[in-house]
C-alpha cells in the first residue's frame, strides 16, 4: 500500500509550477542598453546588438568584443487572507554575457557570436508556506549561443540574423502535503535539462543622422527537459521524467531620435507570444503521463530611454520599462509570481581609445496583485503578492 501511495503522489503532484522560470524573461543583456530601459533596438551601437538587433553590427568596424554580467536580487512577498506573511529566500543570481563582432573592411558583411541568458532566475519559498503543494522552489539556468551574420545593403540599411542554440537546466520542487501535515521537508522534485534551436533576425535603418528605426525578431523554441522526478514521502521513489516546454517568439520595434549629436532618445515596444504556452504533458516512466494547463497570454513591454554624451566620452543614461503580466488569475501559480512590473534604471558608459567600460543599476517592483479564486486546488494560492528586484550590471569592451 505504501508503494501505491508513493506512485500516486509522484503522478499527481506535478502542477503548473513546473516551469517557474518561464514567467521570468531576462531582457537585460548589456549595461549600456539596461541603463536606457533596454530601449536599444534602434541604437544597438555595441556588440550586444547580437542580442538586441543583429542587423546593427554592420556599424561596428573591425573586431570588437564585449563581456559582462548582471547581479540580480529578487524578492516576492505573500500575504494570506489570515494575515500570514512569507517572503522568498534571499538569492543573488549571476547572469553572464559575451559578444564578439567582426566587420571586414572589404566586404559588406559582418559576423558575430553572442553567449547570453535570455530566460532564467528562480524563487524559493519557505517550506511552511500555505501553498507549498503548489510551489516551494523553482529555478532555471538558460544559456544561448548565437552566431549571426549581417548584410550592409546600403550605407544606412542593414539586415541580419543567426541561429540560437539554447540549453536549459531546471530544478522544481513542491510539497506533497499541506503546511502542517506530514514530516517537514516532504516534497516532489523534478530535475531535467535539454537543448533547443531557434533563430533571430533584425532590420536596422538609419533614416538620417537624427532618426533610426529597428525591428528585431526571436523565434519560438522548444526544449525537452529530460531527467527525473522523485519523492521522499512516505518512502523515497524516483522515476525518469520529461516535459517539453514552448518558449515564445518575440518581436521588438524601436525608434531612435537624436535632436542633437549629444542626445539619443529611444522608444521600444516589445511583444512576447506567450499564447503558445497552453497545455504541458509530463511524461513519466512509471506513473504515466500528466497533462497540465498553463493557458498563458501574450503581453507587451514598453521601454523608454535617453542618453547624453558628455565631454571626455562619458555617456549618462536613464530609462523606464513597463511590463504587462502574462498569467491570468485563473492560471496564477506562486511558483511564477507574475505581475505587472515597473522598472527604473540609470547608468554610465566611458569610452577610451580602445576600451569601453559600462555600469548600470536597475530597480523593479510589481504593484500588489490579489488572487481570490473559488475553493479548489488553486485556492491555497489566494492572497496578495508584491515583487521587488535590484540589479547591478557591469561590462568591459575592447576594439582590436
Amino acid at each position: 500500500m505504501q508503494k501505491t501511495l508513493v506512485l500516486s503522489l509522484a503522478g499527481v503532484a506535478l502542477t503548473p509550477v513546473a516551469v517557474p522560470a518561464l514567467g521570468i524573461r531576462v531582457f537585460d543583456q548589456d549595461p549600456a542598453a539596461i541603463a536606457r530601459g533596454n530601449a536599444f533596438v534602434a541604437t544597438a551601437d555595441n556588440p550586444s546588438a547580437i542580442y538586441y538587433n543583429p542587423a546593427a553590427i554592420t556599424a561596428l568596424p573591425g573586431q570588437q568584443a564585449l563581456t559582462g554580467g548582471n547581479l540580480v536580487s529578487l524578492t516576492d512577498t505573500y500575504r494570506s487572507a489570515a494575515g500570514m506573511k512569507f517572503e522568498t529566500e534571499d538569492q543573488l543570481h549571476v547572469l553572464p554575457q559575451l559578444y564578439y563582432t567582426y566587420s571586414p573592411s572589404q566586404l559588406p558583411l559582418s559576423f558575430g557570436l553572442g553567449v547570453y541568458t535570455p530566460f532564467g532566475l528562480g524563487f524559493e519559498w519557505p517550506d511552511q508556506v500555505p501553498f507549498r503543494q503548489l510551489s516551494i522552489e523553482g529555478r532555471m539556468t538558460y544559456l544561448t549561443a548565437n552566431p549571426v551574420v549581417a548584410w550592409k545593403i546600403t550605407d544606412r540599411l542593414s539586415i541580419g540574423g543567426g541561429v540560437m542554440v539554447n540549453y536549459g537546466d531546471t530544478t522544481l520542487t513542491q510539497g506533497l502535503t499541506p503546511a502542517g501535515f506530514g514530516p517537514p521537508g516532504n516534497r516532489l522534485r523534478f530535475e531535467g535539462d535539454g537543448f533547443g534551436v531557434g533563430f533571430n533576425a533584425g532590420i536596422h535603418w538609419r533614416v538620417n543622422d537624427q532618426h533610426a528605426l529597428g525591428v528585431a525578431y526571436r523565434s519560438q523554441n522548444r526544449i525537452d527537459f529530460s531527467g527525473t522526478s522523485d519523492v521522499n514521502f512516505p518512502a523515497a521513489f524516483s522515476q525518469d521524467a520529461s516535459a517539453e516546454f514552448q518558449f515564445p517568439d518575440i518581436v521588438t520595434v524601436g525608434y531612435s531620435f537624436r535632436p542633437t549629436p549629444r542626445w539619443n532618445l529611444e522608444v521600444n515596444v516589445d511583444w512576447t507570444n506567450w499564447d503558445q504556452l497552453n497545455t504541458v504533458t509530463f511524461e513519466q516512466s512509471v506513473t504515466g503521463n500528466v497533462a497540465r494547463p498553463f493557458n498563458w497570454r501574450s503581453s507587451f513591454i514598453y521601454m523608454v530611454g535617453a542618453s547624453y554624451l558628455f565631454d571626455g566620452n562619458w555617456t549618462v543614461s536613464g530609462g523606464y520599462i513597463f511590463s504587462e503580466n502574462s498569467i491570468p488569475d485563473e492560471s496564477f501559480n506562486p511558483g511564477i509570481p507574475d505581475s505587472d512590473r515597473h522598472v527604473f534604471s540609470v547608468g554610465v558608459n566611458k569610452r577610451f581609445d580602445r576600451i569601453t567600460l559600462g555600469a548600470a543599476f536597475q530597480y523593479g517592483y510589481g504593484p500588489e496583485r490579489t488572487i481570490n479564486r473559488p475553493p479548489g486546488p488553486g485556492a491555497p494560492a489566494n492572497g496578495r503578492y508584491e515583487f521587488e528586484s535590484f540589479a547591478l550590471s557591469l561590462s568591459g569592451g575592447y576594439r582590436f
